[in-house]
């Protein structure tokens, strides 16, 4: 019925499909901003004799956004695979082809220099000063379960060179950042979203979905093995939430990612203070599974304890984790080039030190090596 009565006010009043993208437009950006601290925020944004719909600016990272307000037509949901393939070429493939532009111009050799609709210069990013750009597709409407699992598409013709931007109903865009926590789970997830073959070997038709699967630090351990998965039912925790803020059930506690002890405030101090690497560190924390974090809040004590007692550091493995212990008084940096000439094939080294309550704390975290989907 709402589309119905788009496509009446589509056809009665002309100004009405620009301002419904502008809509669209600031609301993703707000949306963005909303949890990432100190970010700068722009719409309608004019270069090169075209325009970028949004952009978010936070600390190296450019958040490049492209509004699409079309659904999907009735043939497309009726199952007219040739009228899927037009309507997502119009709209998904569009937004990512719009995005790589923007993308390439901001980490070109050379100042990006943005106007607005008169031509006033409003923003200069300098050069060599974005490090990674991603491209989110923010969508006025749901399309088909179609969105989570791009890759898929590819059968049809669409995004031949197999790069994807995200994806993602306006809603579940609210929901995600409302829900993150902090700016260090929100960057993580779509690191970690990236590394999923969606559409091959995993099928997702929702995106909170997929970010319930998220915060309860699902591993996938069947694709491991060429095997598949269906991911549902995680959006519990969301329905409950929301029926609970708008008075139709009973309040309770908003969904976040599972962490706890020290690998929680860890992670919060990264998303704080933000240090050099400190998405990287954080990230390593933010991969653990639940036995891989319960092992490190586990086992710290003691090792640690071990540590102050030798003067000595101490390496403990857990599946993918290699602990390390630092005595009270070495500095991480001599703790980090001891472990070095210490072999180990753990994809994670997560550096603890007792702190002055003599409980341990992490101090440094890192990825080793490329993160797999082989159970611990």
């Amino acid at each position: 019925s709402a589309i119905l009565l788009e496509q009446r006010f589509m056809k009665g009043l002309s100004t009405f499909s620009r301002s419904r993208a502008k809509t669209l437009d600031h609301i993703a950006v707000d949306h963005v901003s909303s949890v990432l601290p100190d970010s700068r925020g722009y719409t309608n944004l004019h270069y090169q004799d075209t325009e970028l719909d949004g952009l978010v600016l936070f600390d190296n990272i450019a958040l490049v956004i492209e509004g699409k307000g079309s659904a999907l037509s009735t043939p497309a949901r009726r199952g007219d695979v040739r009228r899927l393939a037009s309507d997502i070429k119009d709209s998904v493939e569009e937004a990512w082809n719009q995005g790589a532009r923007a993308r390439s111009y901001l980490t070109a050799d050379a100042d990006a220099v943005f106007m607005d609709e008169r031509g006033k210069e409003v923003l200069r990013v300098a050069k060599g000063s974005i490090a990674r750009v991603i491209v989110i597709a923010s969508s006025l409407h749901e399309l088909g379960g179609h969105a989570p699992q791009l890759p898929k598409l590819r059968g049809l013709g669409l995004f031949p060179d197999g790069e994807y931007p995200w994806s993602v109903f306006i809603n579940d865009l609210r929901v995600i950042t409302e829900t993150a926590g902090n700016c260090a789970v929100f960057l993580h997830y779509l690191v970690w979203r990236a590394r999923l073959p969606l559409g091959d070997r995993i099928t997702v038709m929702d995106e909170l979905d997929l970010w319930g699967a998220y915060l309860l630090a699902h591993r996938f351990g069947a694709i491991a093995d060429d095997g598949h998965e269906l991911v549902g039912n995680c959006t519990t925790d969301f329905d409950d939430y929301y029926a609970g803020c708008a008075g139709d059930a009973p309040k309770a506690r908003k969904p976040e990612k599972f962490l706890k002890g020290s690998v929680k405030t860890f992670v919060q101090r990264m998303a704080r203070d933000r240090p050099f690497g400190w998405l990287e560190a954080a990230g390593v924390c933010l991969d653990l599974s639940v036995p891989e974090m319960s092992f490190v809040l586990a086992h710290g004590a003691q090792a640690t304890r071990l540590a102050n007692q030798s003067g000595r550091i101490d390496v403990t493995l857990c599946g993918r984790v290699r602990l390390i212990a630092i005595p009270r008084h070495q500095k991480p940096k001599a703790a980090m080039a001891a472990a070095t000439h210490i072999h180990s094939d753990a994809t994670f080294n997560i550096y603890i030190r007792s702190s002055s309550g003599r409980r341990p704390e992490i101090v440094l975290a890192e990825q080793a090596k490329p993160v797999t989907f082989d159970l611990s």
